[in-house]
């Protein structure tokens, strides 16, 4: 080998793979979660992807006064493609740009959309603690200016419209599903941006969230029109206390709760999965597939197999689902890494692999 052969280094990597544009810079961070094309394996958290410096394209756009809202066009494009890979960098792209301090018009066009590209519980909780660590650093872009502790009017705007726009039911449903992630609470969330409720049923669910079930009865009681959204409540309230598991299971079909709703007690009872797996949707399916086959529920005869089957080859179902045959190829290669991969679990998994590749 030759000792004056200088050695590849990193910068020479991210030069050599690197792009042209800002706009190109943007798009493979929300492809790759970096802006070159470059991409490495693993958790995008333990490896810092979501620092402020990794994506400072943005700041570029946005100090361009001709290209400061294409970030917003850049974003929304790859969110309406499905084929953004891990959704965390969407989310952290957006929280940039609403906590940027180059262009104002772009912060209030990121804030304008979050209730789009975050409309789930779990991505709205994970933008707030994108926006909350960026407001708190000292320098969280190349730009220095004062930290900031608390929420500007911009972002308790945007939260606030999260809660407030949904119907009361659906509203219900998020923060009942996924009362929490990130370290984050909806607990949390009220107490800091106040929103003002403009109806009854959504004032009973603010009230629930900051207070509890048994609070907000007491206080809404009397009151008719909000006492199915109470029921609701209630109902899901049951089936999280509820020890028996057999009765759980009835419950969990009888109220079409989701995977979401079982306490972690649950998780390990045949029972419940034989009824959450008919509901539920294909790509939460297929990425708990080993946790079902672990369980013993794949065996030959079980009936969760015939159950799995009809839904993996549903062709309709499994093309508005949009699933990319590379995601089940991945889930193959997870499976084969565990050493618990069997024959019939392959040759499944792969059969939904050809299905998805014909459907492409």
């Amino acid at each position: 080998m030759d000792a004056t052969k200088p050695k590849p280094n990193k910068e020479f990597k991210e030069m050599e793979f690197g792009f042209h544009s800002f706009e190109e810079q943007m798009s493979a961070f929300l492809y790759v979660g970096k802006e070159f094309a470059l991409y490495h394996p693993g958790n995008l958290f333990a490896h810092n992807y979501f620092l402020a410096v990794n994506v400072g394209c943005i700041e570029k756009l946005a100090a361009d006064e001709n290209k400061q809202l294409l970030p917003i066009e850049i974003i929304l494009k790859a969110f309406e493609s499905d084929l953004v890979p891990h959704f965390e960098t969407l989310i952290f792209a957006l929280a940039v740009c609403s906590k940027q301090v180059y262009s104002e018009s772009l912060r209030h066009a990121a804030y304008a959309i979050v209730g789009k590209i975050c409309s789930s519980p779990e991505h709205f909780i994970l933008f707030i603690k994108f926006a909350s660590e960026l407001s708190k650093r000292k320098v969280t872009m190349s730009h220095p200016y004062k930290p900031s502790h608390g929420w500007g009017h911009g972002l308790r705007k945007a939260v606030n419209n999260w809660y407030l726009s949904k119907e009361p039911l659906e509203l219900a449903k998020c923060i009942t599903r996924c009362k929490g992630r990130y370290g984050w609470k909806h607990k949390d969330i009220v107490k800091l941006s106040h929103p003002h409720p403009d109806t009854p049923e959504k004032e009973v669910i603010l009230k629930y969230i900051m207070h509890g079930l048994e609070k907000t009865k007491k206080s809404f009681g009397d009151n008719l029109d909000v006492q199915e959204l109470i029921e609701y409540i209630q109902k899901v309230e049951d089936f999280k206390h509820c020890n028996d598991k057999v009765q759980a299971a009835g419950l969990l079909e009888k109220y079409e709760l989701t995977l979401d709703h079982v306490p972690g007690h649950m998780l390990k009872s045949t029972e419940i999965w034989n009824s959450l797996i008919p509901s539920m949707d294909l790509h939460t399916l297929l990425s708990n597939l080993q946790r079902i086959h672990n369980l013993g529920l794949l065996k030959t005869d079980a009936p969760a197999v015939e159950k799995i089957i009809d839904e993996i080859t549903n062709k309709e179902r499994l093309a508005c689902s949009n699933i990319h045959p590379i995601f089940v190829y991945i889930i193959l290669k997870n499976y084969e890494n565990s050493g618990k991969f069997t024959l019939g679990l392959t040759v499944m998994v792969l059969a939904i692999t050809l299905i998805s590749i014909s459907s492409y």
